[in-house]
Parts: structure tokens; C-alpha cells; sequence
């Protein structure tokens, strides 16, 4: 309501130009330029786009045989070493 009341612009850089009380919540989901988009899943983090919800991998809660490097989830080096660069993560075999 504050959004719509002051003209506020949101984080995706719009901001809501109809008064929201009579639009129904995103029950559960995630509200984006204005529609509602299903939640993401466990390791997923959900970002509004232009063109809508785009789902990514949460960096600080990669799935099972997955590790963090520059913010992504990136698979594994199995029998080898590894190292985050900032072209992201490297095997050394």
C-alpha cells in the first residue's frame, strides 16, 4: 500500500500505479510488475525481471553436489582440486 500511496519505486524499478487492496496476494508465490509467479524451489532464489520471475540457484544454499563460487552454485571437481576465480569455479585434474 505504501508503494502505491507515495509513488514509491521498488527494488525492480517500477512501482504500482492502481491502488492494491482489491488485488488478490501472491499466496505462497512471488508478486512481479504486477502478477503473481509460483515460488521458486528449495534452492532456488526467485528475481523479477522485466520480463518476469527468473529463478537461480541460491549461492548460500546449493544443492547436494554443488559448492558457491562468485555468487552461483557450480558443480563439483570430484577426484580433483578446485578454486574460485573470478571467471568462476576451475578443476585442476
Amino acid at each position: 500500500m505504501l508503494v502505491w500511496k507515495y509513488g514509491i519505486i521498488t527494488s525492480d524499478g517500477t512501482t504500482i500505479r492502481e491502488n492494491p487492496s482489491n488485488k488478490p496476494l501472491c499466496d505462497g508465490g512471488m508478486l512481479c510488475n504486477g502478477k503473481c509467479y509460483d515460488e521458486c524451489g528449495s534452492h532456488m532464489i526467485g528475481k523479477c525481471t522485466p520480463n518476469g520471475v527468473i529463478c537461480e540457484g541460491d549461492p548460500n544454499n546449493c544443492p547436494p553436489g554443488q559448492i558457491s563460487c562468485n555468487g552461483k552454485c557450480w558443480q563439483m571437481c570430484y577426484g580433483s582440486s578446485w578454486k574460485c576465480t573470478p571467471q568462476g569455479l576451475v578443476c585442476y585434474y
